[in-house]
């Protein structure tokens, strides 16, 4: 690795970020007041040369609800480029504090997840005391003009801190493992194969292990809108400390297209089928998803965006009441507009709603919160 400290110290030191403030009024749940605000930070650090690059950033966010609530995360990425197109690379996040789970709450990150990203239904409680550890090393490879190679391993930790927010959000750990390849047919087409497997072992005593093996294609429908698609089978092994396993064979499938129109409009759908882990129960559930957005710019006035979320739980967990069942629903939805300030600060406001089939104690089956926020960006920085 020290070629990679020979190209950090050739390089320049660049630092960016952004910082968020909303306001937020709507439903109680659970006894809590409807009114809260939140604050959200994203720093990055980077130091890059022709053949390294180290990236370093901090996330903290915090809520000011009955009681202040405080989250910490740390991100660290290096890279080292081992051939022309080729790179290893090494990532840690690391995360503790109160999170706010609330479905009402939005996001923090600036980078939202994929548009197939599987939906899940809050905990009980809002806020739970959470810490995560994700650490992976991962392979890139040009092995051909056409054909790239990846690959992936990590161990991953993520769920409740005590004992309280254990029993709502059970503590996993264990690896995970990623393998793809990717072929350009044509200047318009690639074909895809991509392995992964996930093994999840709970703090409630249960343990979930998750593969899946998917043939894919992306193609370019026109120079605006690109469509790919997905399709293979999945196993699953579930384990209750004391019990037999249980081994099961699934269906996995996704969609994913996306469309960028010249008139400022831009649409992407997404929909997915796959086993999960539940991280609510430690068991194995086969859930179908799907995501939709849109965002309507207009040069000089603003933004305006929609999006929604929806999943169906399509297999039982088991036969506890509190475990999910087959036909559990749940629906995100959001509408909002934003407009510029200043040059680098942005003023929205918009309205969430979220809905249950079937949701906690305390919780209603229909949530909604209005809300205003201010997004102060700032430049990169030598």
């Amino acid at each position: 690795m020290w070629m990679l400290g020979i190209a950090i110290l050739a390089g320049g030191l660049l630092v960016d970020g952004s910082v968020r403030g909303e306001g937020r009024a709507g439903t109680a749940v659970a006894g809590q007041g409807a009114g809260s605000g939140s604050f959200a930070a994203d720093v990055t650090a980077q130091l890059s040369g022709p053949d390294g690059v180290l990236r370093l950033g901090v996330a903290p966010s915090a809520v000011l609800a009955s009681e202040d609530q405080f989250f910490g995360a740390g991100t660290m990425e290096a890279g080292l480029r081992i051939a022309a197109g080729s790179w290893i690379r090494l990532r840690q996040r690391l995360g503790y504090g109160v999170m706010d789970l609330s479905p009402l709450s939005g996001t923090s990150s600036s980078t939202p997840p994929p548009v197939t990203a599987p939906v899940q239904p809050p905990p009980g409680s809002r806020f739970l005391t959470v810490q995560e550890s994700s650490t992976s090393l991962d392979l890139e490879i040009a092995a051909a003009r056409r054909l790239k190679l990846a690959g992936s391993v990590g161990w991953n930790v993520y769920g409740g801190a005590d004992a309280f927010s254990r029993a709502e959000l059970p503590l996993s750990r264990g690896p995970r493992v990623r393998a793809s390849g990717e072929w350009a047919a044509t200047p318009l087409d690639s074909l895809r194969a991509e392995v992964n497997a996930i093994d999840a072992s709970y703090s409630n005593g249960r343990r979930a292990t998750v593969g899946t093996m998917t043939g894919g294609w992306r193609t370019a429908l026109s120079r605006s809108a690109e469509l790919l698609v997905a399709l293979g089978p999945g196993v699953a092994r579930s384990r209750v400390e004391g019990l037999p396993a249980k081994v099961s064979v699934y269906g996995v499938a996704a969609a994913d297209c996306r469309i960028a129109a010249s008139s400022g409009v831009s649409l992407a759908m997404g929909l997915s089928v796959e086993p999960l882990g539940d991280p609510l129960t430690g068991e194995v559930v086969e859930r179908g998803s799907v995501r939709g957005s849109a965002t309507w710019g207009l040069a000089g006035i603003g933004t305006a965006t929609a999006s929604l979320a929806a999943s169906v739980a399509i297999t039982t967990a088991s036969d506890a009441g509190t475990s999910t069942q087959a036909g559990d629903r749940f629906l995100q939805a959001e509408l909002g507009a934003s407009f510029p300030v200043t040059a680098r600060s942005t003023f929205g406001i918009g309205l969430r709603t979220v809905s249950m089939s079937r949701p906690f104690a305390g919780q209603p089956q229909t949530q909604w919160a209005g809300f205003a926020s201010l997004t102060a960006h700032f430049p990169q920085l030598r």
